[in-house]
């Protein structure tokens, strides 16, 4: 499965993560021939292990890998090596999904839902997709024009650094001296 076209969700693997949404669109690519791997990469609540147990056996024979509990070092390795990601929150994607910014930091061209918190600034910096059908056809015009993806990328980390620790830090640091 080298060739194939990967993708990669990230994010705790619990309910309302929109986590049934990857799966589906695992689903709708192999049922349409698109050579499409994913990699969800996440951590297990264990209140939540039965859930995960049941999408692990609804993918058993998608092209879905499942990368639970990896180290903070892995994780790192494995979002530096992705290109394209899917996160398909249930209420949109908003500046307190922080899984969302760590796959924007590094750079990862990503594919999630618009909701009533998000920001115009932050729907520069992806792509939106309301259903896994969609998100297909998204995964596809990415597939073919590579400079999209090179565009969301740039678009992505800048977003993620106007939003990064440094930038609150130093937004912190001013206000107080300003007092």
């Amino acid at each position: 499965r080298s060739s194939a076209l990967e993708l990669v969700h990230f994010g705790l693997i619990r309910p309302e993560k929109g986590l049934e949404h990857v799966v589906e669109l695992a689903r709708l690519a192999t049922s349409s021939e698109l050579d499409l791997a994913i990699r969800v990469i996440g951590q297990v609540v264990p209140k939540w292990s039965r859930y995960f147990e049941g999408l692990r056996s609804a993918a058993a024979n998608l092209p879905v890998t499942w990368e639970t509990d990896a180290s903070p070092a892995r994780v790192g390795e494995l979002l530096a090596q992705s290109r394209i990601g899917y996160v398909p929150y249930p209420d949109g994607a908003s500046e307190r999904r922080t899984s969302l910014l760590a796959l924007l930091e590094a750079g990862v061209a990503t594919i999630t839902t618009r909701g009533a918190d998000t920001s115009a600034a932050l729907a520069r910096a992806v792509a939106f997709a309301q259903s896994p059908g969609a998100a297909l056809q998204v995964v596809r015009r990415l597939n073919d024009d590579p400079s999209a993806v090179e565009r969301l990328s740039a678009e992505g980390r800048r977003y993620a650094q106007r939003a990064g620790w440094e930038r609150i830090s130093s937004a912190h640091r001013l206000l107080y001296a300003q007092l």
